[in-house]
């Protein structure tokens, strides 16, 4: 199992690192991750008007990107693919 980092750019807020990380069995399991988070985040935050500065980097154990994510429309599409679970 690999360990992946999901740090949310959260536009002009800025960077929130994730120092903990999450194990995986394969990348396909981390970007799925990857789009609950950012599905998550559509869903309970009211006040912002433009998604386009958001993301997650997903970077593995030396911090190389490994999972691009980002435009609403494409995430909304993958977690319509995908078993959303919080």
């Amino acid at each position: 199992m690999a360990r992946y980092y999901f740090h949310i750019i959260a536009g002009e807020l800025g960077l929130v690192p994730d120092t903990q990380g999450a194990e995986f069995t394969d990348l396909a399991a981390a970007h799925q991750r990857a789009v609950r988070i950012m599905y998550a985040a559509f869903n309970s935050v009211d006040d912002v008007q433009d998604w386009s500065g958001w993301r997650v980097k997903v970077v593995n154990a030396n911090g190389r990107s490994v999972v691009p994510t980002g435009n609403r429309k494409r995430l909304t599409r993958a977690a319509e693919s995908v078993d959303i679970c919080f």
